[in-house]
C-alpha cells in the first residue's frame, strides 16, 4: 500500500460499495417484479389448488430432495404478498447496512494501514494476537478490530 494513492484507494472503496448498493437495489426491484408476475398468473388462473415443488435437502448422491405442497390460491397469494412487501424490505435493509459496514471497515483498514500513526495510542491488545501476527502489517489490522 506504500506505493499507491490513499485517494485512489478509498474512492475505489467507495465506488464499488457504490456500485454493489445499485446492484442490490436493481435484484431487489427485479424480485418484486417476478413476484408480481408470479401473483398475476395465479390470480389469471382458473385453479384454486395450486402444487409448489421445492427443494428442501441433497442426498448423498448429490440429487436434490424435493418436497411439494399443495396452496390455496389466496393463501399462495398471501405467502407472495408477504414475501414482496415484507420480507423484500428486510432483507434487503439487511444488505444494505451489511454492504456499508464492510465499506467503512474497508477504509478503515486501509488509512491504517498508510498511517498506523492514527491507531490510538490507549488501544490495547492481547499478546496472543501480537505473537500470531505475521507482519506489523497485521498487528496494525488487528488493533482495528473492535473487541467486546
Amino acid at each position: 500500500m506504500s506505493g499507491s494513492n490513499i485517494g485512489n484507494s478509498l474512492n475505489q472503496i467507495v465506488s464499488d460499495s457504490r456500485s454493489t448498493l445499485f446492484e442490490q437495489g436493481e435484484l431487489a426491484q427485479l424480485t418484486y417484479g417476478a413476484f408480481d408476475i408470479a401473483a398475476r398468473a395465479m390470480q389469471d388462473s382458473e385453479q384454486e389448488q395450486i402444487e409448489v415443488t421445492f427443494p428442501v435437502g441433497w442426498r448423498p448422491d448429490k440429487i436434490p430432495m424435493n418436497s411439494t405442497r399443495t396452496y390455496r390460491k389466496d393463501e399462495l397469494l398471501g405467502r407472495y404478498q408477504l414475501l414482496a412487501f415484507n420480507h423484500l424490505a428486510i432483507n434487503g435493509i439487511i444488505q444494505l447496512v451489511a454492504i456499508v459496514e464492510a465499506m467503512l471497515g474497508d477504509v478503515v483498514r486501509t488509512i491504517i494501514l498508510k498511517y498506523p500513526q492514527k491507531l490510538s495510542a490507549k488501544r490495547t491488545m492481547n499478546l496472543k494476537s501480537v505473537l500470531e501476527a505475521a507482519s506489523i502489517e497485521e498487528v496494525h489490522l488487528r488493533a482495528t478490530v473492535v473487541v467486546q
